[in-house]
């Protein structure tokens, strides 16, 4: 199992402050408060339903939260326009489920295609930074492959070189070791630490994935019925009381947590 080693300070990066989310009168997220800190491993936890997808989109700006605050390395996000909001996201950089990649591109062109769109490097250039960001999650010699020649976990690490690349602060992973096999699904972890260890890049997983959290996390958030139900240590999280953190973590049909969660309006934003 990969071990998580701290790194972080006590500078915090992301502020969340309250946050409530709603769809046609639906609460989808009803007061979330946390805080991340920089160069931290902050994990997201939650049952399929409980607001851990919707969470992510509210952070990058892609759905207006309904009230409360979210705060990006010092900068309120709300009242913003979508060029100052643009401006935000490029401190973020977001690794999706499925990676979604550009089936229509090959491998480096999926990962060069922000520097192409936002910067005025010449081709050469990004070439160059293309190939380091390969070697960096070991697919050195993969750039003329298209995705739809990769595993599974080689398009998820498509995905990060591609996030990464745009040199942001904060990286955002959204069930990063989903579908994957236990060998892949651990190298992909010891990805995210060695990330963080070598760039000193500030990773959100989110992910129902418990073991594979808390092998990597410095703290994680809870997720239940729409609202923070705990945030602590994986160790402390482990040793709670809470009779909802210890029915998710052993993965128990009996308990507190409404298993029956799942709506209409929860499946159209998860």
């Amino acid at each position: 199992m990969t071990e998580a080693i701290a790194v972080h300070n006590e500078e915090v990066i992301v502020r969340v402050e309250d946050l409530c989310y709603e769809v046609g009168g639906s609460a989808i997220l009803t007061g979330i408060s946390f805080e991340v800190y920089t160069g931290e491993v902050f994990g997201v936890m939650g049952m399929s339903g409980s607001g851990k997808s919707t969470l992510l989109r509210c952070l990058m700006g892609l759905v207006q939260a309904t009230s409360g605050i979210i705060e990006i390395d010092g900068e309120n996000m709300a009242g913003k326009t979508e060029d100052e909001l643009n401006s935000v996201r490029a401190k973020m950089g977001m690794c999706f489920q499925q990676a979604a990649l550009f089936d229509s591109m090959t491998v480096a062109e999926n990962i060069g295609f922000g520097l192409k769109r936002r910067t005025k490097l010449t081709r050469q250039e990004i070439a160059t930074r293309v190939d380091e960001h390969l070697e960096i999650v070991g697919l050195s010699g993969f750039g003329h492959y298209m995705p739809s020649a990769l595993s599974g976990g080689m398009r998820k690490r498509v995905g990060v070189a591609r996030a990464l690349i745009m040199q942001p602060k904060i990286i955002l992973y959204d069930e990063p070791t989903s579908g994957l096999d236990p060998i892949i699904a651990g190298q992909i972890n010891g990805l995210i630490l060695h990330l963080r260890d070598q760039f000193e890049a500030t990773s959100l997983v989110v992910t129902h994935e418990v073991d594979r959290l808390f092998a990597i996390a410095d703290r994680v958030l809870m997720l239940d019925a729409r609202t923070v139900a705990a945030c602590d240590t994986p160790e402390n999280l482990l040793r709670s009381d809470n009779a909802k953190v210890r029915q998710f973590i052993a993965g128990d049909m009996e308990g507190p947590m409404d298993t029956g969660l799942l709506t209409p309006e929860t499946t159209a934003t998860e």
